[in-house]
């Protein structure tokens, strides 16, 4: 046996780390679907919108 062995001395489950930006993107892409298919609903059925901060009146205390 030659005894050469590769030893970064680093993280040995990096896999770990670099598994998190693709899921992070999934959950980001799934955030942005929800937004467009929220607002395409709004299209439609405009009382589904919430209504602004600007048409409420404003709360004295």
């Amino acid at each position: 046996m030659s005894g050469e062995r590769s030893n970064y001395g680093g993280l040995t489950d990096r896999y770990l780390i670099k598994a998190m930006l693709p899921i992070g993107l999934v959950f980001l892409a799934i955030g942005a679907l929800g937004q467009v298919l929220n607002n395409l609903a709004g299209l439609f059925d405009p009382s589904r919108l919430s209504t602004s901060t600007h048409d409420k009146e404003p709360i004295h205390g």
